[in-house]
């Protein structure tokens, strides 16, 4: 028995030492961004060096959210704590991963979810996918993401990293071996400022159209998955439409999101009903066609945050959050 126990605890050290090393070279492989505008990886890792429950709001979506809503801001006009937790082209079905990854270490108030991937009309979204599934690490959560968000013959790849990324051995730096960014929090809380300005032409008016798209089936079952969610965890759900250069077929689905938000009590803000409120200029608050920029983000920020003051009860958090209010000042005022 002895000799047998010996073997068996050889067997488990082994797979230990195997699990260890796998996933420190799939550390090393993985794809990081780490700077920049879009230093995605630091900031959805930097959720978890948050404050566990530290966050009134949490804002979910693609890069529609991630570029017109700034925390800082908020909390240096409000007072209220929040985080935008997004990536690129981020599928409804990923936003319900996402939203329970956050859930994880968060317990908000309201939960505003961006709706412009409703108007995707793909099963699955490869390059929306790969955004969302790099950043997470290894759970049963990020398992129901990848089976999700990809077709089942290229999901081993996303499971085991190393087999995904084993050719980029010939191009790894040294950046690519420091793990730091697990243990740092993101200055901005997830927001990505841009600043470049792109005139568009927005001399229209979607509001007066009146037909309704319906969604996609898969679309349909992750948000109410996403209504669930939020109404397991206690919070309000709220649904956001960013301005942008939208088309009249995309606001037609958002009719039918309406139509769904009425439904389930859920307050739904579609921002290209309105560009008017937000005192919009089209010839100086734009990135592109799709974004809003710095300048654009600070009035969608500014009008957000005294809807969600007005109507959900939050604490000002001023003088907790000196740092948060000193950074707003430094990095975006």
């Amino acid at each position: 028995m002895a000799y047998k126990a010996k073997i068996a605890v050889k067997i488990i050290v082994f797979i230990l030492l195997f699990i260890l090393l796998f996933t420190a070279v799939s550390e090393v492989l993985r794809y990081k961004s780490l700077t920049g505008a879009w230093n995605m990886t630091q900031k959805i890792h930097g959720l978890k060096s948050e404050r566990q429950n530290s966050m009134d709001v949490m804002f979910f979506g693609s890069s529609h959210m991630y570029c017109t809503i700034s925390p800082l801001q908020l909390m240096a006009e409000y007072g209220f704590t929040s985080y935008v937790y997004c990536t690129q082209q981020q599928p409804l079905w990923a936003t319900y991963h996402y939203m329970k990854e956050a859930l994880k270490t968060q317990a908000p108030k309201l939960i505003v979810v961006e709706m412009y991937m409703a108007t995707n009309t793909e099963d699955y979204l490869m390059e929306g996918a790969e955004s969302a599934i790099i950043e997470l690490d290894m759970s049963a959560n990020k398992l129901g993401l990848i089976n999700s968000s990809v077709e089942k013959s290229d999901r081993l790849g996303f499971v085991f990293d190393i087999i995904r990324y084993h050719d980029r051995w010939s191009e790894l730096k040294a950046k690519d071996f420091d793990i730091s960014y697990r243990f740092k929090t993101d200055p901005f809380k997830g927001y990505v400022l841009l600043d470049h300005t792109e005139p568009r032409d927005l001399n229209y008016q979607l509001s007066s159209i009146t037909k309704s798209t319906k969604l996609t089936e898969k679309n349909l079952e992750y948000i109410q998955k996403i209504i669930e969610l939020a109404k397991s965890a206690g919070s309000e759900l709220w649904f956001l439409v960013s301005p942008y250069e939208a088309t009249a077929e995309q606001q037609a689905v958002y009719n039918s999101v309406k139509q769904i938000a009425d439904s389930n009590n859920i307050r739904f803000i579609n921002y290209n009903n309105d560009y008017d409120s937000l005192c919009l200029d089209p010839q100086v608050d734009f990135y592109d066609k799709g974004h809003v920029n710095n300048v654009g983000a600070k009035k969608v920020t500014s009008d957000l945050g005294k809807k969600i003051k007005e109507s959900i009860p939050l604490t000002d958090k001023r003088g907790q959050y000196e740092q948060w209010i000193d950074d707003y000042n430094k990095l975006l005022k």
